[in-house]
């Protein structure tokens, strides 16, 4: 098995994850990937025999246009990055990448999505949980651009504010939490918890408050969020569950954040996929 963390050193907050990471487990350089410096974790000695690979990779590059990564034969990949946002308000976040609309402003692909890790996203957010020491709130983004890829993969955030590029505290809790993920998968254990089922969650805004709240108490892991806003997108459905890994099993609807003409047309959509839902 095999995680690759990716961070862009033009993104400050990445670049100083990526450090601290560095600093708080044992990485050696690797061999030049894609024009990245690589660096491999290295385990203590007694850890070795049923060690997972952990490879650290830093570009200097956009991260949502580091899109050449498939090649690599992951099994996981985490992107490390900056939040950004129009409110202005610092979180933590996680999320899966693409574009549900024919706009691609954001790297990625014009209505494609990628591969997701329903079970490990969720995991990160119980990790960013237990570490957060802030007011800050942990939460999951509906899925938004790119890059687009077919392994398994999910990004990491903190940001928001214009300043979160220096709140030190903030981008410590960040790394730490990047920092314990990739050491209990370099273990060789199965660490992320597969109970509950795999959803899709369709409906609310691009802040999915709700489907956070399910995925933290055990109830799902969601593999695609699809806010409300895009919930019109009805051609995207079908490949919000499949590309997932595992494959999602249901799509759970936030019945009331979605006006009448949404309503009709995704149950209309759903019984023709023979796809089963529930309402929340």
């Amino acid at each position: 098995m095999k995680l690759i963390l990716v961070c862009s050193l033009q993104d400050s907050i990445s670049a100083q994850a990526s450090s601290i990471i560095k600093s708080l487990l044992h990485f050696q350089e690797g061999n030049e990937v894609q024009d990245s410096a690589s660096y491999m974790l290295v385990l203590d000695h007694e850890d070795q025999e049923n060690a997972n690979a952990v490879q650290l990779l830093e570009f200097n590059k956009r991260i949502v246009d580091i899109d050449s990564l498939d090649s690599l034969s992951a099994d996981l990949i985490v992107f490390i990055s900056r939040h950004a946002s129009k409110s202005r308000i610092n979180i933590f976040s996680v999320h899966a990448l693409g574009n549900w609309s024919e706009e691609a402003l954001l790297g990625g692909r014009p209505s494609q999505i990628s591969v997701s890790s329903p079970y490990n996203m969720r995991q990160m957010l119980h990790i960013l949980k237990r570490h957060n020491t802030t007011d800050i709130d942990v939460i999951y983004e509906a899925t938004h651009h790119g890059p687009l890829l077919n392994t398994p993969s999910f990004f990491v955030e903190f940001g928001g504010d214009p300043e979160s590029a220096g709140n030190k505290e903030c981008i410590m809790i960040l790394a730490e939490s990047v920092a314990e993920f990739a050491k209990s998968f370099a273990s060789g254990t199965n660490f992320a918890d597969k109970n509950g089922k795999v959803a899709v969650g369709i409906g609310g805004g691009h802040y999915a408050k709700k489907f956070t709240e399910l995925a933290l108490s055990g109830q799902y892991a969601f593999s695609h969020i699809m806010p409300k806003h895009s919930a019109g997108e009805l051609s995207m459905v079908f490949q919000a569950i499949l590309k997932s890994d595992p494959k999602a099993d249901l799509i759970v609807l936030e019945w009331k954040s979605l006006n009448s003409f949404q309503k009709k047309g995704l149950i209309e959509k759903l019984s023709e996929l023979g796809i089963g839902y529930e309402k929340i």
